[in-house]
């Protein structure tokens, strides 16, 4: 999906304009395909492939994980449920930001400690996904 956004920017001369990925997750609970094992895939081939970039423009790709914290408040179903956290800060699954961290499981794991990251940023206050192009200066 990139790639299109990145072809169709060239199209129309806008080559230089940034392409951030403002919101992007999957539900662990609450509706149709929202589980724990598909939100921790999703989420965890989002981490390993953003360093990468893609084909057309293979550089780290700006993106925004939705959401840190499950969202205990909110009405019930998926929407509550995107989280890589539970409220309590226990995580919901296990996932690693790094090849040299190590998988952080929620069933044995007391806490859990951040490392640093370069290209991966967590926001839990957007609301729905969608691309964000903006000028480079």
């Amino acid at each position: 999906m990139l790639d299109a956004t990145y072809a169709a920017m060239e199209k129309v001369g806008e080559a230089g304009v940034a392409v951030v990925v403002s919101e992007s997750g999957w539900p662990s609970d609450g509706g149709f395909a929202a589980n724990i094992s598909n939100a921790q895939t999703y989420n965890q081939n989002l981490i390993n492939h953003v360093g990468e970039g893609t084909p057309r423009r293979p550089a780290p790709i700006e993106a925004y994980i939705f959401a840190m914290f499950n969202e205990n408040q909110k009405e019930e179903g998926t929407e509550r449920n995107f989280g890589l956290f539970y409220p309590d800060k226990n995580p919901v699954y296990p996932i690693t930001f790094s090849a040299s961290q190590r998988l952080v499981d929620p069933m044995t794991s007391n806490g859990f400690h951040f490392r640093k990251m370069e290209h991966m940023k967590f926001i839990s206050y957007l609301l729905f996904p969608f691309l964000v192009c903006f000028s480079l200066l």
